[in-house]
């Protein structure tokens, strides 16, 4: 978080006379403070070629851009109809923990997966949710506690190849701002994730 930062100037007129004015550079400093976060972000998840090593520290400097109870990025499976829950962090949600297998339809997964953007979720009731999303799987999300959700394809050679989930269990916790940013993790960590994967399909081929 940041507070206001002023940038003061004091410009002798006479004296013992001084024109003081000053200037709001809280929108500039937050800029450079994200960006460092961010740039931080891209060397924490580009240090290892083991994701989960590294994913605890991820989610600490993501939260610092975005709050959240919750973070997982799911990454679509060869079959084209399931997708993997392949980091975790957060509250737990038995049948969305780390290596779960889940299928695309009816997942709000397959929101980003069909749209490639990203979108903010808010969960008014389950009602509601039906509402905004016909053929959306609601209960779990429901049961959860979930009321606000983020989430942002991760693109990686013009392939959606997963997504970015956050989630917050208060409501409207995310605003335009907040998912651009997101779209920003996402782009700075898609194609680490993605050689990641690749290795680690490399290493079950030999081994086979």
């Amino acid at each position: 978080a940041i507070g206001t930062y002023w940038e003061a100037h004091w410009v002798p007129v006479s004296e013992d006379l001084y024109l003081h004015y000053a200037f709001d550079i809280t929108a500039r400093k937050r800029s450079e403070q994200e960006m460092v976060i961010l740039a931080e972000i891209g060397r924490v998840i580009g240090s290892t070629l083991d994701i989960n090593e590294v994913y605890e520290r991820f989610a600490a400097e993501a939260k610092k851009l975005i709050p959240f109870d919750r973070i997982n990025v799911n990454l679509f499976n060869p079959d084209g109809k399931s997708f993997t829950n392949a980091y975790v962090s957060g509250f737990d949600i038995p049948e969305r923990r780390s290596g779960s297998i889940v299928l695309i339809a009816g997942s709000v997964s397959e929101i980003f997966m069909q749209r490639q953007s990203g979108q903010i979720i808010n969960v008014e009731s389950h009602e509601d949710l039906i509402r905004q999303f016909p053929n959306l799987n609601v209960s779990m999300v429901v049961r959860a506690g979930i009321r606000s959700l983020l989430g942002v394809p991760l693109i990686h050679r013009d392939e959606v190849i997963g997504s970015l989930h956050f989630r917050s269990k208060t409501p409207n916790a995310y605003t335009e701002k907040d998912l651009r940013l997101a779209e920003r993790i996402g782009a700075q960590i898609a194609g680490a994730i993605a050689n990641a994967q690749s290795f680690k399909s490399l290493g079950k081929s030999e081994t086979s």
